[in-house]
């Protein structure tokens, strides 16, 4: 089976000023190399991530790409069609019907910052929007928010 890679993934800034419309991000159940592992509890899908591989792609990825794949494992996450789009120094995130928007400079930030903190940065934006979920849905999104137990059942993750 011969698939074409996203340009996103072909190579640095390939196709990112090409794009006249969102891409949509293959929803794929398996990566390779173990950056996340899809499980099936409690009613859906729920994503876990190695938080140490988060931290050399944090810090060795151009920005361009590592923003692709934050929105993919949020749209892998939330089981929404996730997309991106470049207009001039400015990123478009697109989440289902919601949307986000992010410049450059805040994106160069947010990456050096740390490994989640994008992703929260993101998942901040949209809850604005109304865009609700539980903080302790899945390990991915504890490691975005820092909730590695939950203090009411006292429960160590």
């Amino acid at each position: 089976m011969n698939l074409q890679q996203p340009a996103w993934r072909q190579g640095a800034n390939a196709g990112f000023d090409k794009m006249d419309f969102f891409e949509v991000l293959p929803s794929c159940r398996i990566r390779q190399g173990g950056f996340s592992i899809l499980n099936q509890s409690m009613g859906g899908i729920k994503m876990n991530t190695q938080g140490w591989i988060r931290g050399y792609m944090a810090k060795n990825m151009e920005e361009e790409t590592f923003l692709a794949h934050v929105v993919e494992c949020l749209g892998r996450e939330f089981e929404a069609e996730a997309g991106i789009k470049k207009e001039g120094d400015r990123f478009l995130a697109k989440f289902g019907v919601y949307e986000t928007q992010l410049n450059t400079a805040d994106l160069i930030r947010l990456k050096l910052k740390g490994p989640y903190c994008l992703d929260k940065h993101i998942l901040d934006q949209l809850q604005q929007q109304s865009f609700g979920f539980d903080k302790y849905r899945s390990q991915y999104i504890r490691y975005v928010y820092g909730n590695f137990y939950r203090t009411e059942d006292v429960c160590v993750y």
